[in-house]
Protein backbone atom coordinates (compact mmCIF):
# COMPACT_ATOMS: atom_id res chain seq x y z
CA UNK A 1 0.00 0.00 0.00
CA UNK A 2 1.58 3.50 -1.37
CA UNK A 3 2.02 6.40 1.24
CA UNK A 4 -0.44 9.20 0.86
CA UNK A 5 1.84 11.91 -1.27
CA UNK A 6 2.55 15.33 1.08
CA UNK A 7 0.73 18.16 0.10
CA UNK A 8 3.10 20.88 -1.46
CA UNK A 9 1.67 23.80 -0.58
CA UNK A 10 -0.53 24.35 2.96
CA UNK A 11 -3.81 24.86 2.96
CA UNK A 12 -5.11 28.15 4.01
CA UNK A 13 -9.20 29.73 4.38
CA UNK A 14 -9.73 31.81 1.64
CA UNK A 15 -9.53 35.67 2.69
CA UNK A 16 -10.11 38.85 1.29
CA UNK A 17 -7.99 41.09 3.65
CA UNK A 18 -5.04 42.77 2.29
CA UNK A 19 -2.58 42.37 4.99
CA UNK A 20 -3.04 38.39 4.81
CA UNK A 21 -3.13 38.38 1.56
CA UNK A 22 0.51 40.36 0.99
CA UNK A 23 2.06 38.04 3.87
CA UNK A 24 1.77 34.91 0.91
CA UNK A 25 2.62 36.49 -2.09
CA UNK A 26 6.41 35.24 -3.13
CA UNK A 27 6.85 37.67 -5.85
CA UNK A 28 6.15 41.13 -7.11
CA UNK A 29 4.34 40.46 -9.80
CA UNK A 30 1.97 38.17 -7.93
CA UNK A 31 1.41 41.05 -5.21
CA UNK A 32 0.58 43.37 -8.09
CA UNK A 33 -1.91 40.95 -9.58
CA UNK A 34 -3.39 40.70 -6.10
CA UNK A 35 -3.98 44.39 -5.68
CA UNK A 36 -5.67 44.72 -9.46
CA UNK A 37 -7.60 41.61 -9.07
CA UNK A 38 -10.56 42.81 -7.16
CA UNK A 39 -10.66 46.35 -9.72
CA UNK A 40 -10.40 44.02 -12.72
CA UNK A 41 -12.74 41.14 -11.68
CA UNK A 42 -15.34 42.64 -9.70
CA UNK A 43 -15.12 46.36 -10.49
CA UNK A 44 -13.60 47.92 -7.15
CA UNK A 45 -13.15 51.54 -7.49
CA UNK A 46 -9.57 52.26 -7.56
CA UNK A 47 -10.19 54.93 -5.07
CA UNK A 48 -11.07 51.90 -2.71
CA UNK A 49 -8.21 49.51 -3.22
CA UNK A 50 -5.92 52.26 -2.98
CA UNK A 51 -7.00 52.68 0.65
CA UNK A 52 -6.77 49.18 1.89
CA UNK A 53 -3.27 48.30 0.03
CA UNK A 54 -1.96 51.71 0.53
CA UNK A 55 -1.09 52.02 -2.99
CA UNK A 56 -1.12 55.29 -5.01
CA UNK A 57 -4.88 55.54 -6.84
CA UNK A 58 -3.33 57.02 -9.89
CA UNK A 59 -0.35 54.05 -9.83
CA UNK A 60 -3.52 51.84 -9.71
CA UNK A 61 -5.51 53.61 -12.48
CA UNK A 62 -2.07 53.39 -14.72
CA UNK A 63 -1.83 49.65 -13.77
CA UNK A 64 -5.17 48.68 -14.17
CA UNK A 65 -5.27 49.87 -18.08
CA UNK A 66 -1.90 48.35 -18.98
CA UNK A 67 -3.15 45.23 -17.49
CA UNK A 68 -6.45 45.65 -19.40
CA UNK A 69 -4.39 46.56 -22.81
CA UNK A 70 -1.62 43.83 -22.29
CA UNK A 71 -2.29 41.41 -20.21
CA UNK A 72 0.28 39.31 -18.07
CA UNK A 73 3.12 40.74 -19.63
CA UNK A 74 2.43 43.77 -18.33
CA UNK A 75 3.33 42.97 -14.48
CA UNK A 76 6.87 42.15 -15.66
CA UNK A 77 8.63 45.05 -16.84
CA UNK A 78 11.25 43.63 -18.18
CA UNK A 79 9.07 41.10 -20.34
CA UNK A 80 7.50 44.60 -21.71
CA UNK A 81 10.78 45.74 -22.86
CA UNK A 82 12.26 42.80 -24.23
CA UNK A 83 8.65 41.73 -26.27
CA UNK A 84 7.80 45.66 -27.32
CA UNK A 85 6.09 45.70 -30.65
CA UNK A 86 5.73 48.63 -32.82
CA UNK A 87 3.56 51.99 -31.27
CA UNK A 88 0.27 51.51 -31.94
CA UNK A 89 0.19 48.05 -31.95
CA UNK A 90 -3.39 47.88 -30.44
CA UNK A 91 -4.78 49.70 -32.83
CA UNK A 92 -6.21 48.11 -36.13
CA UNK A 93 -4.44 47.87 -39.50
CA UNK A 94 -7.08 49.36 -41.43
CA UNK A 95 -6.87 52.28 -38.80
CA UNK A 96 -3.28 52.83 -38.65
CA UNK A 97 -3.47 52.86 -42.83
CA UNK A 98 -5.89 55.70 -42.80
CA UNK A 99 -3.30 57.88 -40.40
CA UNK A 100 -0.66 57.25 -42.70
CA UNK A 101 -2.80 58.09 -45.53
CA UNK A 102 -4.61 61.02 -44.29
CA UNK A 103 -0.75 62.43 -43.24
CA UNK A 104 0.63 61.66 -47.08
CA UNK A 105 -2.67 63.33 -48.71
CA UNK A 106 -2.76 66.80 -46.88
CA UNK A 107 0.80 67.21 -44.79
CA UNK A 108 -1.16 70.26 -43.05
CA UNK A 109 -3.48 68.17 -40.80
CA UNK A 110 -2.49 68.14 -37.09
CA UNK A 111 -2.51 64.92 -35.29
CA UNK A 112 -6.22 66.09 -33.35
CA UNK A 113 -7.40 66.91 -36.67
CA UNK A 114 -6.62 62.83 -37.95
CA UNK A 115 -7.70 61.52 -34.74
CA UNK A 116 -11.29 63.06 -35.62
CA UNK A 117 -11.19 61.07 -38.73
CA UNK A 118 -10.66 58.39 -37.48
CA UNK A 119 -12.93 58.57 -35.03
CA UNK A 120 -15.91 59.36 -37.39
CA UNK A 121 -14.97 56.29 -39.78
CA UNK A 122 -13.83 53.82 -36.92
CA UNK A 123 -15.63 55.09 -33.74
CA UNK A 124 -12.10 55.32 -31.93
CA UNK A 125 -10.22 58.15 -31.84
CA UNK A 126 -6.15 57.37 -30.71
CA UNK A 127 -4.19 59.59 -28.94
CA UNK A 128 -2.27 62.70 -30.25
CA UNK A 129 1.05 61.20 -29.51
CA UNK A 130 -0.25 57.46 -31.43
CA UNK A 131 -1.34 59.39 -34.24
CA UNK A 132 2.42 61.11 -34.20
CA UNK A 133 4.18 57.62 -33.72
CA UNK A 134 2.15 55.56 -36.35
CA UNK A 135 2.98 58.52 -38.63
CA UNK A 136 6.57 57.82 -38.03
CA UNK A 137 6.77 54.19 -38.17
CA UNK A 138 3.37 52.99 -39.68
CA UNK A 139 2.99 51.13 -42.71
CA UNK A 140 3.95 52.66 -46.24
CA UNK A 141 1.15 55.00 -47.71
CA UNK A 142 -1.37 54.07 -50.37
CA UNK A 143 -2.18 57.38 -51.84
CA UNK A 144 -0.35 58.16 -55.18
CA UNK A 145 -2.49 61.04 -56.27
CA UNK A 146 -4.85 63.97 -54.99
CA UNK A 147 -8.19 63.11 -54.72
CA UNK A 148 -9.44 66.19 -55.80
CA UNK A 149 -7.42 69.11 -57.84
CA UNK A 150 -7.83 72.53 -56.34
CA UNK A 151 -10.48 74.31 -56.11
CA UNK A 152 -10.21 76.95 -58.85
CA UNK A 153 -9.07 73.99 -61.23
CA UNK A 154 -12.49 71.85 -60.91
CA UNK A 155 -14.40 73.41 -64.01
CA UNK A 156 -18.14 72.42 -62.73
CA UNK A 157 -19.07 74.29 -60.22
CA UNK A 158 -21.35 72.17 -58.60
CA UNK A 159 -18.43 69.65 -58.46
CA UNK A 160 -15.94 72.38 -56.67
CA UNK A 161 -18.29 72.65 -54.18
CA UNK A 162 -19.53 69.09 -53.73
CA UNK A 163 -15.88 68.36 -53.19
CA UNK A 164 -16.13 70.81 -49.62
CA UNK A 165 -19.13 69.08 -48.39
CA UNK A 166 -17.55 65.55 -49.40
CA UNK A 167 -14.59 66.17 -47.06
CA UNK A 168 -16.30 68.12 -44.56
CA UNK A 169 -18.50 64.90 -44.53
CA UNK A 170 -15.07 62.91 -43.49
CA UNK A 171 -14.10 64.81 -40.85
CA UNK A 172 -12.39 67.63 -42.45
CA UNK A 173 -11.87 70.85 -40.64
CA UNK A 174 -12.77 73.95 -42.45
CA UNK A 175 -8.98 74.84 -42.18
CA UNK A 176 -7.51 71.82 -43.38
CA UNK A 177 -10.39 72.08 -46.62
CA UNK A 178 -8.72 75.79 -47.54
CA UNK A 179 -5.92 74.56 -47.35
CA UNK A 180 -6.34 71.34 -49.67
CA UNK A 181 -8.10 72.62 -52.10
CA UNK A 182 -6.37 76.24 -51.92
CA UNK A 183 -9.08 78.22 -51.27
CA UNK A 184 -10.30 80.78 -48.46
CA UNK A 185 -12.30 79.94 -45.65
CA UNK A 186 -15.30 82.52 -46.03
CA UNK A 187 -16.01 80.20 -49.04
CA UNK A 188 -16.03 77.13 -47.39
CA UNK A 189 -18.45 78.01 -45.00
CA UNK A 190 -20.32 79.91 -47.61
CA UNK A 191 -20.74 76.46 -49.00
CA UNK A 192 -21.37 74.18 -46.12
CA UNK A 193 -24.11 76.79 -45.16
CA UNK A 194 -25.40 76.30 -48.60
CA UNK A 195 -25.81 72.76 -48.02
CA UNK A 196 -27.21 73.03 -45.26
CA UNK A 197 -30.11 75.44 -46.14
CA UNK A 198 -30.68 73.77 -49.57
CA UNK A 199 -29.25 70.65 -49.88
CA UNK A 200 -27.94 69.59 -53.27
CA UNK A 201 -29.73 72.82 -55.39
CA UNK A 202 -27.51 74.77 -52.70
CA UNK A 203 -24.21 73.49 -54.55
CA UNK A 204 -25.59 74.97 -58.23
CA UNK A 205 -24.82 77.85 -59.56
CA UNK A 206 -27.22 81.12 -58.44
CA UNK A 207 -28.72 83.40 -61.26
CA UNK A 208 -27.15 86.90 -60.80
CA UNK A 209 -29.80 89.47 -60.82
CA UNK A 210 -27.81 92.74 -62.17
CA UNK A 211 -28.83 96.06 -61.42
CA UNK A 212 -31.51 97.38 -63.50
CA UNK A 213 -29.68 99.76 -66.52
CA UNK A 214 -31.45 103.50 -66.97
CA UNK A 215 -33.26 103.76 -70.15
CA UNK A 216 -34.82 106.64 -71.98
CA UNK A 217 -37.96 106.37 -70.15
CA UNK A 218 -36.34 106.74 -66.74
CA UNK A 219 -34.31 109.63 -67.60
CA UNK A 220 -37.47 111.67 -68.64
CA UNK A 221 -38.83 110.81 -65.96
CA UNK A 222 -36.26 111.94 -63.86
CA UNK A 223 -36.40 114.79 -65.56
CA UNK A 224 -39.78 115.88 -65.50
CA UNK A 225 -39.20 115.57 -61.85
CA UNK A 226 -36.23 117.67 -61.59
CA UNK A 227 -38.14 120.56 -63.84
CA UNK A 228 -41.17 120.21 -61.64
CA UNK A 229 -38.86 120.08 -58.30
CA UNK A 230 -35.58 121.38 -58.51
CA UNK A 231 -34.78 120.62 -55.03
CA UNK A 232 -35.61 116.99 -55.02
CA UNK A 233 -32.85 114.67 -53.89
CA UNK A 234 -31.58 110.98 -54.80
CA UNK A 235 -33.82 109.44 -51.98
CA UNK A 236 -37.16 111.34 -53.53
CA UNK A 237 -36.54 110.70 -56.60
CA UNK A 238 -36.72 107.00 -55.82
CA UNK A 239 -39.60 107.02 -53.84
CA UNK A 240 -41.40 108.95 -56.58
CA UNK A 241 -40.46 106.53 -59.42
CA UNK A 242 -40.82 103.43 -57.53
CA UNK A 243 -44.44 104.85 -57.30
CA UNK A 244 -44.90 104.68 -61.27
CA UNK A 245 -42.92 100.97 -61.46
CA UNK A 246 -39.59 102.11 -61.65
CA UNK A 247 -37.13 100.51 -59.57
CA UNK A 248 -33.60 102.29 -59.36
CA UNK A 249 -31.05 102.30 -56.95
CA UNK A 250 -30.58 105.69 -54.74
CA UNK A 251 -27.08 106.07 -56.72
CA UNK A 252 -28.61 105.45 -59.90
CA UNK A 253 -31.20 108.16 -59.07
CA UNK A 254 -28.33 110.69 -58.02
CA UNK A 255 -26.78 110.23 -61.30
CA UNK A 256 -29.86 111.09 -63.52
CA UNK A 257 -30.33 114.04 -61.10
CA UNK A 258 -26.72 115.27 -62.03
CA UNK A 259 -27.55 114.29 -65.55
CA UNK A 260 -30.70 116.26 -66.37
CA UNK A 261 -29.62 119.37 -63.82
CA UNK A 262 -26.93 119.46 -66.56
CA UNK A 263 -28.95 119.26 -69.54
CA UNK A 264 -31.80 121.49 -68.10
CA UNK A 265 -29.46 123.85 -66.57
CA UNK A 266 -31.14 123.66 -63.14
CA UNK A 267 -29.04 124.29 -60.11
CA UNK A 268 -29.82 122.37 -56.91
CA UNK A 269 -32.04 124.49 -54.76
CA UNK A 270 -30.83 124.84 -50.97
CA UNK A 271 -33.47 122.99 -48.25
CA UNK A 272 -34.86 126.89 -47.48
CA UNK A 273 -35.89 127.61 -50.69
CA UNK A 274 -38.55 125.07 -50.90
CA UNK A 275 -41.96 125.97 -50.81
CA UNK A 276 -45.62 125.34 -50.77
CA UNK A 277 -45.34 124.12 -54.44
CA UNK A 278 -42.24 121.84 -53.75
CA UNK A 279 -44.40 119.74 -51.09
CA UNK A 280 -47.50 119.93 -52.77
CA UNK A 281 -45.34 118.12 -55.58
CA UNK A 282 -44.20 116.11 -53.34
CA UNK A 283 -47.46 115.03 -52.08
CA UNK A 284 -48.92 114.64 -55.47
CA UNK A 285 -45.94 111.61 -55.95
CA UNK A 286 -47.28 109.99 -53.22
CA UNK A 287 -44.48 110.52 -50.76
CA UNK A 288 -45.39 109.88 -46.82
CA UNK A 289 -46.84 112.66 -44.76
CA UNK A 290 -44.06 112.52 -42.24
CA UNK A 291 -41.58 112.92 -44.84
CA UNK A 292 -43.25 116.00 -46.30
CA UNK A 293 -43.36 117.45 -42.99
CA UNK A 294 -39.81 116.59 -42.20
CA UNK A 295 -38.91 119.00 -45.51
CA UNK A 296 -40.84 121.55 -44.15
CA UNK A 297 -39.38 121.55 -40.71
CA UNK A 298 -35.72 121.35 -42.25
CA UNK A 299 -36.33 124.61 -44.84
CA UNK A 300 -38.10 126.78 -41.80
CA UNK A 301 -34.90 125.74 -39.48
CA UNK A 302 -32.46 126.47 -42.36
CA UNK A 303 -34.03 129.93 -42.95
CA UNK A 304 -34.67 130.48 -39.13
CA UNK A 305 -30.87 130.06 -39.10
CA UNK A 306 -29.84 132.57 -42.25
Amino acid sequence: MSAVPRRRRERREPTHDWQEIQQQTLWPEQEWYEKLRPMLLFGQTAASRAKETGTSERTLHYKADQFEQEGMVSLFPNERTSTAVSPGRNLPEDLRQLIVDLHAEHPGFTPHEIATICFLRFERRPSDHTVKRVIVSGPKSTVTRRRYPPYAQIADPYQRRRAIVDLHAEGWSNTAISAYLQTPRHRVYEVLKRWALFGHKGLEDIPQWHARKAGTREIDEVGKLVQDTPSLGAYRVRAALEQIGIHLSQATCGRLLALNRKLYGIRELLPCAVGEQNLAHAKSVGLSGSAVRGALDLGRSISDCQ
